[in-house]
């Protein structure tokens, strides 16, 4: 099984996260072959994730990260959108 930190990493100044995402949030999520959702997570937020957190668990980078084994996605509402730091640990 692989393990991801998700970070918060910065909120745009273009409204406010109905989830309540703050700057500094972290959670852990534990890949468990089929992806499943964190508790009381954004679906929109987690539906931009998933190709991201397959791409790191299966070893692969993308040419615009200068650090391997990350990956920063945006969700898709574009009222109150959220960048997420996905970063391999394990």
């Amino acid at each position: 099984m692989s393990k991801f930190k998700v970070e918060i990493e910065k909120i745009l100044e273009g409204g406010v996260c109905p989830f309540g995402f703050k700057v500094g949030d972290t959670f852990e999520y534990e890949d468990r072959g089929v992806p499943e959702t964190f508790p009381n997570f954004c679906a929109w937020a987690f539906q931009e994730m998933v190709p991201a957190l397959f791409t790191l668990k299966y070893g692969g980078r993308f040419p615009w990260e200068s650090e391997p084994g990350v990956a920063r996605i945006s969700c898709s509402d574009s009222k109150n959108p959220v960048v997420f730091k996905i970063k391999l640990i394990e």
